[in-house]
């Protein structure tokens, strides 16, 4: 800061940059067929993809003081996706009166460094990019639990061989101590959909289902909101409150709340590294169309009532403290992402 007279001005340093920065360029090829048996009752696709992108954009830590980020956007290597979609579609009943069909879609899709620009691995508290790895690679400490006895937060030390081999572990409450190990990916190992849409009578009833599985979310914003007494008297969750260690012998899933806790509880680790997997109900609908000779009666040509309901509700994994897995963004960090809202709508679409 300085002043020009009585007046205060701040300086900030401009946003680093590369100047060597390029575009991305990626390659891609793929292979798929359609399909259709039974006059067009079952049909589908398949498809095979490969992608590979060459000067790979990211986000590096820049020299400290650079500007308040201390983020550099730069190439940092090379990355492959590959993997497999497909649709099947069904027609169950097909009549003058009812008439019904279902559509499942699926996508498996593997990602792997295989080159950086930089001699040695990216890394943060919580990830790593390195080549023959998945882009969104978690590794960080492991947390052990708490202690039965003194309610004291604990992780893991991983002792290992010369080739890397783990021979034992032990636990800690010295969090500097622990060490860090590959605890899974961001990336899902599977994903996608099913539709069903059911004409009947008048009726009309349908519903749009998402699913993932096989992804890991860390909660970043978890060790703010479940702090148990670092952050003096500010709120907590009704999680740490109801799990929270109390007393000897206590099989705890949080430490004890200690006003100006020092242990480190709240570090990062995989206290809160959750499963990504969830089946949301995406779209759910029901309505009923008039018959044509009562509508045609008042001069109109169809009427239709519906109610119609989106994001109804989503089936999460067990641990999982959050929102919405859905909307966490593909590196899997999970903050204080706005959650996706339910709308409920009644509707009449009237033909003339």
């Amino acid at each position: 800061n300085y002043y020009f007279g009585d007046t205060e001005y701040s300086l900030i340093a401009p946003q680093p940059y590369d100047q060597n920065l390029k575009w991305e360029e990626t390659t891609t090829w793929n292979v798929g067929i359609d399909y259709g048996f039974l006059n067009g009752r079952i049909t589908g696709t398949i498809d095979y993809y490969f992608r590979k992108t060459k000067d790979l954009l990211n986000t590096v830590t820049a020299p400290a003081g650079t500007n308040f980020s201390n983020q550099l956007l730069t190439n940092v290597g090379t990355l492959e996706n590959k993997g497999f979609e497909f649709s099947v579609g069904v027609t169950p009943v097909r009549t003058d009166k009812v008439d019904w069909t279902l559509t499942f879609v699926g996508s498996a899709n593997k990602n792997e460094i295989k080159k950086l620009s930089t001699d040695l691995p990216i890394e943060s508290s919580i990830t790593i990019v390195e080549p023959g790895r998945d882009i969104y690679t978690w590794k960080m400490k492991e947390w052990a639990g708490v202690d039965p006895d003194t309610g004291s937060p604990m992780w893991w030390i991983v002792n290992r061989d010369k080739n890397g081999k783990e021979i034992s572990r032990e636990k800690t409450t010295n969090y500097n101590k622990a060490t860090k190990e590959y605890v899974g990916k961001a990336s899902p190992k599977f994903q996608g959909g099913l539709t069903s849409s059911l004409n009947l009578y008048g009726f009309d009833f349908s519903f749009q289902l998402n699913y993932s599985l096989g992804s890991k979310i860390f909660g970043d914003n978890l060790r703010y909101d479940e702090q148990t007494g670092a952050a003096g008297v500010q709120n907590t969750t009704r999680y740490v409150y109801e799990n929270r260690w109390q007393k000897p012998g206590d099989e705890a899933l949080v430490p004890r709340f200690v006003f100006g806790d020092k242990s480190g509880a709240n570090s990062a680790s995989t206290r809160y590294l959750m499963k990504g997997d969830y089946l949301k109900i995406r779209n759910i609908t029901l309505g009923y169309t008039l018959p044509k000779d009562l509508v045609q009666r008042i001069h109109l040509n169809n009427v239709r009532i519906y109610v119609s309901s989106d994001n109804l509700h989503t089936f999460v994994a067990k641990d999982f403290r959050g929102f919405d897995p859905s909307g966490i963004a593909p590196n899997g960090v999970q903050w204080w992402n706005y959650p996706t809202p339910r709308n409920v709508m009644f509707g009449l679409n009237i033909g003339f």
